[in-house]
């Protein structure tokens, strides 16, 4: 049963819903752009190899 929205409870879903969607579109566009990280060894220039090492011991 669905119960009707105030325009309050509406206006904050829609903003809900729209940062979800904002959010799987950002996701895409970052997974698409991770073989030219790897490729350019982006990540390890940043330190995150150092951060890896450390969390491993």
């Amino acid at each position: 049963m669905m119960v009707k929205l105030s325009e309050k409870e509406r206006t904050l879903h829609e903003a809900f819903v729209g940062c979800g969607r904002n959010a799987k579109e950002w996701m895409r566009k970052c997974e698409l752009m991770l073989p030219k990280i790897e490729s350019e060894r982006i990540w390890r220039k940043k330190g995150f190899f150092l951060y890896m090492n450390m969390r491993q011991n």
